[in-house]
């Protein structure tokens, strides 16, 4: 019984071709797309520039707390007292599940009643509180 021998030329192999040409392709794409960049950033504009972003639109369930440094509370700008801050807060968990608050408070501001407002958000089911700062300049 003869056996035949493959050679090296019957065995199966991979085509790179293709694969080189599209690799070749994406090279030169990235290379024009960085010119294009740097051309782009020597064009003189004079961009406008704002004082703070906001949204244009304010969903009913963001509200703000502010803490002065004499002690009041204000609820999106009307003063409360901390019952009425605690009844309204409940009021406006039960009308809107996700309602998230703020607490703005004056650095001169009793932690303590910080700490208290918090609690307040607490036994009203608010659990999305935040704490408003301010980025330390260098």
């Amino acid at each position: 019984m003869a056996f035949r021998s493959r050679s090296d030329a019957d065995e199966p192999a991979m085509n790179l071709t293709p694969m080189i040409d599209v690799l070749f392709l994406l090279v030169i794409f990235f290379l024009f797309a960085s010119k294009f960049r740097e051309q782009e950033g020597r064009i003189a504009v004079n961009v406008p520039g704002v004082q703070q972003l906001r949204p244009l639109t304010r969903t009913p369930d963001e509200h703000t707390i502010t803490l002065s440094p004499d002690g009041r509370v204000a609820l999106d700008g009307i003063e409360l007292n901390r019952s009425q801050l605690g009844a309204r807060l409940v009021e406006l968990k039960r009308n809107y599940p996700d309602v998230q608050v703020v607490l703005r408070a004056d650095r001169a501001a009793p932690w303590a009643l910080g700490t208290e407002i918090c609690e307040l958000c607490q036994r009203a089911g608010v659990t999305r509180v935040g704490i408003a700062t301010q980025a330390q300049r260098r």
